[in-house]
């Protein structure tokens, strides 16, 4: 045993830390110093005004910032206006919004994701030259009718090909991003909109929270943080595991189906109101928690009962999932896609992101 024990520390003193310098461990071990966080101060638990007064503060803001009805339907007019503009050139084309326009965690300043569909299967080179045709096409139809502010580009080598345009003014200067197909966004899209639907409380949460971690610096994945998106799966891990729960887990429930989108299943269950299901969960509304006492207990969760050193963040499945699982024990934070189950939405993280993950 002790010879063991000898050639074990022999072994382990070769591992040098690339951020300390330090021999004995890894960069990405949380035991290394470059992780090493102040103490979180303890504070007294709130009193139930304090309770109340958060809960009508961020019940307030909701209220100010959600899309209302005339948003999106002003949103589906430029939608309506882009796809005539791409008409005489793909006239069989159908466009949808996805992402913050459509699930639920929107703004009136939220980008316009845009989906183009068209029949049949289309590759990624496909994909590529259409979007330059969109482009050209776009930019012709712009100059003429001027509801574009600044040039129209093209990203043909990105993973998902994308036109970029930002729209002028009188159409309230949004940012737009055309993709073509980009079938797995829309499911995941229509998945976040039914959790948004199932309580009030969760796109309370979710807007505030979008704003909270753009007010740190720690929501732009272009910058090396996690994105809005990865913000909300947090919240909807979260709620699932409170106690009670929240909401569901809608890829457990119900009788399980499969819906294969590029290689990937994005089945979730699907109901018509909450009577519906709460024939298959029987958690509907039994968790009493107001907005303020989730919202202080989502940062708890995460700051002392989640073990971000072996555990994933998952929406897929209630039970635990580990980073030896998913072979991701080399990460120092793991966030699981809901359908793409092998990517990893905190693999690109920064030094400073990861750090405000651990006190997050």
């Amino acid at each position: 045993m002790d010879k063991f024990k000898r050639g074990l520390k022999r072994k382990l003193s070769a591992i040098i830390c690339t951020k300390c310098g330090l021999a004995g461990h890894s960069s990405t071990d949380q035991r290394c110093p470059h992780w090493n966080v102040e103490e979180l101060a303890v504070y007294p638990p709130l009193s139930l005004r304090c309770y109340a007064e958060l809960t009508r503060l961020l019940t307030e803001y909701r209220n100010q910032v959600h899309l209302t009805k005339e948003d999106s339907q002003w949103r589906e007019q430029i939608l309506r206006l882009i796809e005539n503009a791409i008409k005489p050139l793909y006239p069989d084309a159908r466009l949808v919004l996805f992402g913050s326009s459509a699930n639920g965690f929107g703004t009136p300043n939220s980008d316009l994701d845009i989906s183009m569909r068209l029949p049949g299967v289309i590759g990624q080179k496909k994909q590529a030259s259409i979007v330059r045709a969109l482009m050209r096409q776009l930019k012709k139809q712009s100059s003429r009718d001027k509801w574009c502010r600044e040039n129209v580009q093209c990203i043909p080598w990105a993973k998902v090909p994308i036109v970029k345009m930002t729209l002028s003014h009188k159409l309230h200067g949004l940012e737009c991003d055309i993709s073509v197909g980009n079938y797995m966004a829309l499911h995941n899209t229509e998945m976040l909109s039914t959790y948004a639907s199932i309580d009030e409380r969760v796109p309370i949460l979710g807007l505030a929270l979008k704003q909270f971690a753009k007010n740190c610096g720690v929501c732009d994945a272009s910058a090396g943080s996690l994105s809005s998106y990865s913000y909300i799966l947090l919240l909807l891990h979260y709620l699932q595991q409170a106690k009670p729960p929240v909401i569901p887990v809608l890829q457990q429930i119900g009788a399980l189906g499969t819906t294969i989108v590029d290689g990937c299943n994005c089945w979730f269950y699907r109901f018509d109101n909450l009577y519906q299901l709460s024939r298959v969960w029987p958690h509907v509304n039994k968790n009493r928690c107001t907005a303020g006492e989730l919202w202080v207990s989502f940062f708890k969760y995460y700051t002392e009962d989640f073990d971000w050193s072996r555990r994933v963040v998952t929406v897929r499945q209630i039970e635990p999932l580990s980073k030896l699982e998913k072979s991701w024990t080399h990460k120092s934070a793991c966030v699981e896609d809901p359908f793409n189950v092998g990517r990893n939405l905190a693999g690109h993280l920064s030094d400073a992101s990861k750090q405000s993950l651990v006190v997050l």
